[in-house]
């Protein structure tokens, strides 16, 4: 156990009303206060405490000694802080306003003094302090410019040298961070930039547009793949199939809704007359929505399938679609649940007012004071008006089955988050986006098949 600690009388670092301790255990940085590149962690870790130092246990040996050399760094030239001077000596599930505390009392004066000329926070948590909502997966070890305070410039947002330490897989994207880190410092570092900023999607609806896209995207080219995706309906104990998506050329995607069972047949034969390769991302997810909508070259040919998700998997890159798009093409990918939860919640209000209108048998016996289902579903109905951002699934979910029970035999489910719902306009773009992406992914993992930190970027078809 560590030795009882005490309130240090530094006057520069007074405890705020949001420290659990009081400012016990207050811990000093490490490094130069008149460094360029000052690296930002979340909070003290246990190691930390007993060294009386910012990162100085297990982790700051692999700062130290792994990650920094391969940024062109030593540990002397930069200043090592974190967001949360003191604490408990336990890093998880920090609270949002304590960070935001921490970092108003001490972090902002700090940081005006310093005025260092690059900022590297580590970890989901430091890095939300300077970019608000900022999604780690999507946006580690890429430059993004911005002011906080007095201070405006360039942050570089990076995962915890503690991430390689509990998990082990993780120290390949840990050391990516630092590797684009000193490729950033020397000028080298090249983030993607979309070639195809203007996509064109469309939703087929007979033969006749199908052949004039084929006549629009074949002139004078030559193509000897097409990569498929498929949107459905979760339900149990399977799915319902709503639509797919190819695409055979980058920037441009076909979306195909399920029932259209004519356009294809039309589609699977030119498949198969053409014996062209299939690319899918997951497979597994794929095939069998896609030979259920009609689409059965894949199924009868597997030989001809490639799959991407396997395909970065090997190479240690990211692989999911979105945020492989996103780092190695520069693709943005509107994340599905936030589409979803917009354009499900008015048939989720719907359902609701159903609920609120009618009268359902109570568990509960005669006279309980327990609030009856129909006024939890008006009550729930409020919460949305009032605010846009509220989750009725959430709150519907936390209602006793015995009460909710009643009302799922007569009315079915609540209207779950999915594809369904979306408008056509949106229903096209987000679908016709994943096969362009995944077509897009196997290009360049073709083109570089020593594919190794590099991102160079995908030539025109």
């Amino acid at each position: 156990m560590p030795k009882k600690l005490t309130p240090t009388n530094s006057p520069h670092l007074p405890y705020c009303h949001a420290c659990p301790n009081n400012g016990r255990g207050r811990i000093a940085d490490s490094g130069p206060s008149t460094a360029d590149i000052l690296f930002i962690g979340d909070a003290p870790a246990l190691d930390d405490f007993r060294r009386r130092e910012t990162l100085s246990g297990r982790a700051g040996k692999e700062l130290t000694f792994q990650y920094l050399p391969l940024a062109g760094l030593q540990r002397f030239d930069v200043c090592v802080t974190n967001v949360v001077k003191c604490g408990s000596g336990t890093t998880d599930d920090i609270p949002a306003k304590r960070l935001e505390a921490c970092a108003d009392k001490y972090l902002y004066d700090q940081i005006n003094r310093m005025q260092p000329k690059l900022i590297v926070p580590m970890s989901s948590a430091a890095c939300r302090v300077f970019i608000p909502g900022i999604d780690l997966e999507l946006d580690y070890a890429r430059p993004i410019e911005t002011r906080w305070g007095k201070w405006s410039g360039t942050v570089f947002p990076i995962y915890h040298p503690n991430a390689g330490l509990g998990m082990t897989e993780n120290i390949s994207l840990v050391r990516e961070c630092f590797e684009q880190l000193g490729k950033f410092l020397s000028g080298k570092q090249a983030v993607p930039v979309d070639e195809y900023p203007e996509p064109e999607y469309v939703l087929l609806e007979d033969e006749d547009e199908f052949s004039d896209y084929l006549w629009s995207v074949y002139t004078g080219k030559d193509f000897d793949r097409v990569a498929f995706d498929t949107e459905y309906v979760p339900t149990r104990p399977t799915v319902i199939p709503h639509c797919y998506s190819f695409s055979v050329t980058p920037g441009t995607g076909c979306v195909v809704m399920a029932g259209n069972l004519n356009l294809s047949r039309r589609i699977n034969d030119w498949l198969e007359s053409n014996n062209f390769r299939i690319i899918l991302h997951n497979a597994v997810a794929d095939l069998d929505p896609l030979e259920a909508m009609g689409i059965t070259f894949p199924t009868t040919s597997p030989h001809r399938i490639t799959d991407t998700m396997s395909q970065l998997f090997i190479r240690s890159l990211p692989n999911s679609l979105k945020v492989a798009a996103y780092r190695l093409l520069g693709m943005s990918m509107t994340p599905f649940m936030d589409l979803a939860v917009t354009h499900s919640k008015p048939a989720a209000v719907k359902y609701l007012e159903l609920v609120a209108s009618g009268i359902f048998p109570s568990p509960y016996p005669p006279g309980s004071r327990v609030q009856p289902i129909h006024k939890k579903a008006a009550s729930i109905i409020k919460s949305v008006d009032k605010d846009s951002g509220f989750d009725p699934w959430k709150k519907w979910a936390n209602i006793d089955p015995l009460e909710s029970g009643p009302v799922t035999r007569v009315l079915g489910p609540m209207p779950a988050p999915n594809v369904s719902h979306f408008p056509p306009n949106i229903l096209t773009h987000y679908a016709g986006r994943d096969p362009d992406a995944t077509l897009r992914l196997n290009l360049l993992l073709e083109q570089n098949r020593g594919f190794e930190n590099s991102v160079p970027k995908l030539q025109r078809v």
